[in-house]
């Protein structure tokens, strides 16, 4: 019930039983090399990572963000949500080709305007010659992401369909 405990609590119980020239220094160095307690300790004052502003819509149709899931039932779709506005439009494809992207972004293109910028995940469908050459004619700018990012794809993460 005793064990690890800190410099202070453990040297004021051990001075009153031994006498030990340097022993604070012995058990300030035990408890520092202790892999239990190097484990358990916290950061009591931990480093804030400073915020960053990310890119924001002054209209409708700069910023969509898309993703591509699997339902509870294996169907695959690709969600896209304009950031400015939260409009979603979700559609089922067949599979993660560059054709079925592109069908998915015609779709939204015609039921909701033009399109400026898309971010998505690195999606490998996402980033064929195809498809490239697709979004540079339609004069659309891509931006993939990491999990890691602050700008991250989080307006289209967690939704599931049944």
């Amino acid at each position: 019930k005793n064990n690890h405990r800190g410099v202070q609590e453990n040297y004021a119980e051990l001075k009153s039983i031994y006498y030990y020239p340097f022993l604070i220094k012995k058990i300030t160095e035990f408890i520092n090399n202790c892999e239990t307690c190097t484990l358990s300790k916290y950061e009591r004052n931990p480093k804030l990572v400073p915020y960053k502003i990310s890119e924001t819509p002054k209209k409708p149709n700069e910023i969509i963000h898309m993703d591509v899931f699997y339902s509870v039932n294996k169907n695959l779709f690709i969600t896209m949500i304009d950031k400015f506005s939260k409009t979603a439009l979700i559609t089922k494809i067949k599979n993660r080709s560059d054709p079925e992207f592109r069908k998915s972004i015609l779709r939204y293109i015609s039921t909701y305007g033009n399109i400026r910028k898309i971010i998505t995940d690195n999606e490998l469908g996402m980033k064929s010659n195809g498809m490239t050459e697709f979004l540079k004619a339609k004069q659309i700018d891509i931006h993939f992401t990491s999990s890691l990012n602050h700008n991250r794809n989080s307006d289209v993460k967690d939704y599931t369909i049944q």
